[in-house]
Order: structure tokens, then C-alpha cells, then sequence
């Protein structure tokens, strides 16, 4: 029986729910299913519209990459109104037979964790760094003992949260999708080997890049956006241009390096991309987010800044009197290895978190 906010369904339901014939509708793939909204990280958010078909389609690719996907236990925690918390959670979860415990408020997340004893997580990585952060601390796993997959994604996954969660017998496994592609279009099974990649592309889909960007075509894509000028920018002969610049290997294996739209244009006519420096950067075990962007002094001279959120568990085992400098030292070390005009010349240590929305990505600054 599905738990609904700590309850089953059986407790809260009429004793006659389970038994009465309800009125069915006859529906075919095409037909709407729901708008979701995009993240809305650079701006306004999107109605996207997502057909039956993308919701199943998407719903099938959450199942691949697991060995056991069936008849498991999961913990919802994401917003249903976000794409990741619909489908890769909710919807996958009962397709394959599983468990689902709705989390009524997260701030009563790890006791949910405790209650339930969930075997596998969606989440995105600021909820995936809080979770450790609190079992280092407390000595203990907190998403409790019975946890054994993270599928963690909707922002970039630092390889330092795939090794640390590993130490403690936890798979956590990134991934790319989007809200327009019904969730999932990438995943990484060899997440231990190139913990800085998405993975491979899920089956019953096309994908091609067209100067760097990433394009699709599927089951999974969605109908269109509600504003149909978005549309037209959207769209070239079937494929959807997701605004994506991702890279592939000689093995097939993707890497996202960043937004089209968040591209900077230097003066010099040189293009950099934030996401790009800022994977670089994150490498780096005390850096727990950071943020590259265009700012100007007052004089008018443009030039690129780095911001960074400092994993406080990890600067607490470093040894440097002044962690400060020694941080802005290992940052200029990275620093060093770009290209001369994609170096940052501003270093900002900042002691509060970015801000995000409401799905806990950063919101990008513009700041030019």
C-alpha cells in the first residue's frame, strides 16, 4: 500500500475506494498530460507541455542503469511540480512495483529517513551535500541504513559527493535531462570511472550537436512550450535545441559544458562558458558550489569573477592557519590551467549559500 504523508492511503480513503469502478477516460499518447514549468535559473520560467507518451516514455528511462529497480522503497522529497520529483520519483516508482513514502515536510526529512529505512533516493546535490554534511557529523548514515542508490541530478553532481557517498556504501549516480525531455536523457552507470561526465543517452531517442549544442528527438520530447514564440526558437525540422553545449568522448560518454545563454562574450570576441570553469573548479574537495561571472569596475573594464561555497566539513581538516589564502591558492592553481582569457581575477570566499530557486539550483547572477 502507498504511504501518503506518513499515512497509507488505506487509513485516510473510504473502505469502498478500493473496490468501486471508477469512470475511465480514453486517451492516446499525443494528448496533454500536464505543463510543467522550467527551472528558471536565467529568467523567466517556460510552460512546457508534456504528452501521455513523454510522461511514460520518461517514466521507462528512469528504470535503466539500476540492476534492482523493482519492488524498492523510496523517499519523495522533490516538489511534484518540479520534473524530477514527478517522474524520476513518483512516476518511476510505480512503475516498477515500488514503495513510496511522501515525505510531508522536509524539514522532517531524516526522520522520515530513519521511519521508512528508504532503499533508494532522488535528489538534487544540495539536498545530496546536506546528507552527508549531517552524517559526518552525527556518525551515522542519515538517509538511514537501507539506502543503497542516490540518482542524483537537476544541477551539475561534483565527482567529490560520487566518491564520498561511495566510502559509505552509497551509489550515487548523475545524470542530464530536462523538463521539455520528460526528465531523463543521459545517465552515468560508470559513475566511479568518469565521475565528472552524465553518462550515456537512454534508448528511444535522437541526439545530434549542431556547434557545440545539444539536439533531440524522442518519445520522451515534449509537445511545445505554451507560448508559442518560444517555439519558433526552439524548434529546426523536429529537433529540440536544449540550449545545451556538451562535449562526447571517443568512447560516446557526454559531458555538459554549459548553457548557451549563460555564455559571456568577451571583448577580445572569445566565448566562456560559467559552467565550464566552474566543473573545473569544483573539483577542488573544499569547493562545495561556486558561480563564474561578468563583472565591470567602475572605471568600465569588464572582467571574470569567481564566487565559491566552502564545504565547512572539509576546511575543518585543513591544517593552514590562514585557510583563506590557502584556498585562494589552490583556486589560482586551477586558475592557471585556462586558457589566458578565461582566467577569473577576482576570488571571492563567500560564508553564506547562493541564492536558488525553488528546486535548489543557483540562481545566475547578472551582474553586466
Amino acid at each position: 500500500m502507498l504511504p501518503l504523508c506518513g499515512k497509507l492511503l488505506s487509513q485516510i480513503l473510504p473502505t469502498d475506494a478500493f473496490t468501486s469502478t471508477a469512470p475511465m477516460a480514453q486517451l492516446c499518447e499525443t494528448d496533454t498530460a500536464v505543463i510543467m514549468f522550467s527551472g528558471g535559473t536565467t529568467g523567466k520560467s517556460k510552460g512546457a507541455i508534456l504528452s501521455h507518451g513523454a510522461l511514460m516514455q520518461g517514466t521507462v528511462n528512469g528504470c535503466y542503469g539500476i540492476r534492482d529497480v523493482f519492488y524498492q522503497k523510496y523517499l519523495l522529497v522533490l516538489p511534484l511540480t518540479h520534473v524530477f520529483g514527478l517522474i524520476r520519483n513518483l512516476m518511476t516508482c510505480l512503475y516498477t512495483a515500488s514503495t513510496l513514502f511522501i515525505c510531508d515536510n522536509n524539514k522532517d526529512m531524516f526522520r522520515d529517513c530513519a521511519i521508512f529505512r528508504p532503499t533508494i533516493m532522488v535528489m538534487v546535490p544540495a539536498l545530496a551535500e546536506m546528507a552527508l554534511n549531517l552524517s559526518r557529523q552525527f556518525g551515522r548514515n542519515m538517509l538511514g541504513d537501507s539506502i543503497k542508490t542516490i540518482i542524483c541530478g537537476a544541477a551539475v553532481v561534483s565527482p567529490y559527493l560520487i566518491q564520498e557517498y561511495h566510502k559509505i556504501g552509497i551509489n550515487l549516480m548523475p545524470g542530464y535531462g530536462l523538463t521539455e525531455s520528460a526528465n531523463l536523457v543521459i545517465g552515468n552507470t560508470n559513475f566511479l570511472n568518469n565521475p565528472s561526465s552524465v553518462g550515456y543517452p537512454f534508448p528511444n531517442q535522437q541526439l545530434k550537436i549542431v556547434d557545440g549544442e545539444l539536439w533531440l528527438k524522442g518519445k520522451n520530447i515534449f509537445t511545445g512550450y505554451v507560448d508559442p514564440q518560444a517555439n519558433a526558437q526552439s524548434f529546426e525540422d523536429g529537433w529540440f535545441k536544449t540550449g545545451d553545449i556538451v562535449r562526447v568522448d571517443d568512447d560516446g560518454i557526454y559531458y555538459i559544458v554549459g548553457r548557451k545563454k549563460e555564455v559571456i562574450v568577451l571583448s577580445n570576441g572569445e566565448n566562456v562558458y560559467p559552467a565550464e570553469l566552474e566543473t573545473e573548479f569544483n573539483k577542488l574537495v573544499f569547493v562545495q558550489d561556486s558561480q563564474v561571472y561578468e563583472d565591470v569596475t567602475e572605471s568600465g573594464v569588464h572582467f571574470l569573477a569567481l564566487e565559491i561555497v566552502p564545504r565547512t566539513a572539509v576546511l575543518a581538516t585543513i591544517s593552514e592557519e590562514d585557510k583563506d589564502s590557502y584556498m585562494k591558492e589552490q583556486l589560482e592553481q586551477v586558475n592557471r590551467q585556462f586558457l589566458p582569457y578565461q582566467r577569473v581575477t577576482k576570488i571571492i570566499i563567500r560564508d553564506t549559500d547562493f541564492e536558488r530557486t525553488p528546486s535548489l539550483k543557483i540562481k545566475r547572477y547578472k551582474k553586466v
